[in-house]
């Protein structure tokens, strides 16, 4: 057996030699394997041709299962770290040779050592990098290209991984292009793609070689030529603002990098911003924080580039990207005095929408961080529902309206933030805003668990999943594990609600959104609370508040701090929980009933502790009377329950049985068995079973 390995690189003389060879053996029995790269066959089309024994096979890329078995084979080991062997195989796409290098290379570096007679991972690698020596074939074969089939497979890297004919010829101009990709295909350095007339690059990274190989000048004016070419054919080039705002911003840094002067800079500057804008406004409408906040990054980045930020109205949209982002990143602070900046040049203007836009996120910042009493939060949404119907903004005066019912949330007047919500939800559903109405109906929903009405919430669920489905609403489904876990911690299955709980958490800290995410710990105390697991309980809380007051929000502030008294009391940390308990009640909000009475509740609890019996009393009922009157059931619940116990310790057991019996049927309606144990304890003091 003979094998002739990498015949695409023998000199002319060399491969007549390795063709014959089998002719001039006579009846010898041999086998003669030779190996070449696609490109061979390019160069030498007769090889082989017309010879009865001589047979041509072509090797396809491995399968992913095909890459983990050569991984075992190389390496003999199997106890590879997933994330590393997923890497290896992603990284390498089939390829032998890269596969083999990527694991040279973590031998190398000392990420997997010898271990008797196999191998052992050291640690698992967060990001493979990729070895210089792939890189320096990968360039090496793009070198040995004629330049017609290069500068192909360069404009082809500015498109991306997949591309299209018809873009190459644009780019590169020319019937030849077409013969070119053709030529590069045969060679294997790109496929077919999925779609008609699309290609790909047949490795990731033979793509990043080409973009690699071209200089900045280069890569600029591709970038800015491709992004004008997609502009000019688009149908609705809005719908493309992310790709367009990528070779935008690609073509104004690279030419930054470059030193270029001011006036060739200018208009890649403008085109620049313009589509980090937009690119950002499509972010914010679907809560994308990563995105929103790569967008408002390249937009100061081109402004400045520009005299005067680029005038009055992009500097106005820039600071009003500004103001909405950091509200995503609940940065409050921060967004106030962008909004105002953004507000007061969308006056100066005269920009109607964007002042409406700026004051509806103004109302957003004030529902988020206002302290003290609710006129603050009623001028904000007011001026914001003006600021729409002067713009003529409907979704935005939707918006604001749906806001404002946030105050009756808040007093407790729950029948009519429902009759409201319901006539602004008929209206979203009417003019097809799809995100309000999926935003109005999580609401209801949580009202609804709130409430116990369990067919209300599953209906109200059923219907935002619907919705979601029908429009794409990818965090809909992400936002209804909170109510789930809420119902799931009602109906007594505590374990459920903590995994539903944390699974919320992860994925809104996933997503950046740092006020869902102290939401999601206030509620996963709930249940560690509720599981007498108080250390977890205080660590969940602690990472609450951290956030809480690094960002300014008060949504949450005194019922994070009175929950952290609670769990220090479970501790017999009886010091530190008066400390919390003093801080809750000085951030809560007299209007924000629930907030008051939870506060009151707990601050109960810690003045029994410390034996002052009657001000315990009197702290109890106080925080019973505060939602006495409302649908609250949940919180009621809570204040009536701790108010009983301590009665019923008094030996006041006729009012204590009265509570108990009174939030027992309230439980049975409702089919909540998270209480069972706590009413269970004040009845037996009360001599029943």
């Amino acid at each position: 057996m003979v094998v002739v390995d990498d015949l695409q690189w023998a000199d002319p003389q060399v491969v007549t030699i390795v063709e014959q060879l089998p002719l001039r053996l006579g009846e010898a029995a041999i086998l003669m394997v030779c190996v070449s790269r696609p490109e061979f066959l390019e160069a030498h089309r007769e090889w082989s041709s017309g010879q009865s024994n001589a047979t041509t096979l072509t090797l396809d890329p491995l399968s992913p299962a095909e890459t983990s078995t050569l991984i075992s084979r190389l390496l003999e080991i199997e106890a590879l770290p997933e994330s590393l062997r997923a890497q290896i195989i992603d990284r390498s796409a089939g390829t032998p040779l890269f596969c083999e290098e990527f694991i040279q290379m973590l031998i190398d570096d000392g990420t997997l050592v010898r271990a008797g007679d196999s191998w052992r991972a050291t640690n698992a690698a967060a990001s493979i990098q990729v070895p210089q020596s792939i890189n320096a074939v990968l360039a090496a074969r793009l070198d040995a290209l004629p330049d017609l089939e290069k500068r192909v497979l360069q404009a082809a890297s500015v498109v991306g991984e997949r591309f299209e004919l018809a873009q190459i010829k644009n780019l590169v101009g020319g019937k030849e292009a077409e013969a070119a990709l053709e030529s590069l295909r045969r060679k294997g350095l790109v496929a077919f793609g999925g779609g008609s007339g699309e290609l790909k690059f047949r490795h990731l990274l033979i793509r990043d070689a080409a973009y690699s190989s071209m200089p900045k000048s280069q890569r600029a004016e591709l970038h800015d030529r491709f992004g004008s070419i997609l502009e000019a054919e688009a149908g609705d080039p809005q719908n493309m603002a992310e790709i367009l705002a990528h070779h935008a911003e690609r073509a104004l840094t690279l030419s930054l990098e470059l030193g270029l002067d001011e006036d060739a800079i200018a208009g890649r500057a403008r085109r620049a911003l313009e589509w980090s804008l937009a690119m950002g406004e499509r972010a914010r409408q679907r809560n994308d924080v990563r995105t929103a906040d790569a967008s408002l990054q390249s937009a100061h980045a081109a402004s400045a580039s520009l005299p005067d930020g680029g005038g009055v109205e992009l500097r106005a949209r820039t600071m009003l990207l500004q103001g909405q982002t950091l509200v995503m990143k609940a940065d409050y602070v921060g967004a106030r005095d962008a909004t105002i900046e953004a507000a007061a040049l969308g006056e100066l203007g005269n920009m109607k929408s964007l002042v409406a836009k700026a004051r509806l996120t103004e109302a957003w910042i004030s529902n988020w961080s206002d302290t003290g009493r609710l006129d603050e939060f009623r001028r904000a949404t007011s001026r914001a529902i003006e600021a729409c119907r002067l713009a003529g903004d409907v979704q935005g005066e939707l918006e604001a309206r749906a806001l404002a019912t946030n105050e009756l949330y808040a007093i407790g007047r729950l029948n009519e933030f429902v009759t409201v919500n319901l006539e602004l939800l008929d209206q979203a559903n009417a003019i097809g805003d799809a995100p309000r109405a999926a935003a109005i109906l999580e609401r209801l929903v949580n009202v609804e668990s709130l409430r116990g009405n369990r067919q209300e919430v599953e209906l109200r669920i059923a219907e935002s999943l619907a919705l979601a489905s029908r429009h794409g609403l990818r965090n809909v489904p992400m936002h209804l594990l909170r109510t789930r876990g809420t119902e799931r911690l009602l109906a007594g299955d505590i374990a459920g609600a903590e995994l539903l709980y944390r699974e919320f958490v992860g994925a809104v800290q996933e997503a950046g959104d740092i006020q869902l995410e102290v939401s999601g710990l206030r509620l996963l105390s709930y249940a560690l609370q509720f599981a007498s697991r108080p250390s977890e309980a205080a660590e969940a809380l602690d990472r609450a508040l951290a956030l809480s007051e690094a960002t300014g929000e008060m949504w949450n502030r005194a019922e994070l701090l009175c929950l952290r008294a609670r769990a220090a009391l479970d501790l017999g940390e009886l010091d530190a929980a008066e400390q919390f308990i003093q801080r809750a009640l000085e951030a809560k909000r007299d209007e924000d009933i629930t907030g008051t009475a939870e506060v009151l509740d707990q601050y109960g609890l810690i003045l029994a502790a410390r034996g002052k019996l009657d001000q315990a009393e009197s702290t109890l009922r106080q925080a019973l009377d505060v939602v006495a009157g409302s649908d609250y059931f949940w919180v009621r619940s809570i204040a009536a329950i701790d108010l009983a116990h301590l009665l019923a310790t008094r030996g006041k057991l006729v009012e204590a049985q009265g509570l108990t019996d009174e939030y027992s049927k309230v439980a049975r309606e409702r089919d909540w068995h998270l209480f069972d144990a706590r009413l269970a304890v004040v009845a037996g003091l009360s001599g029943r079973t």
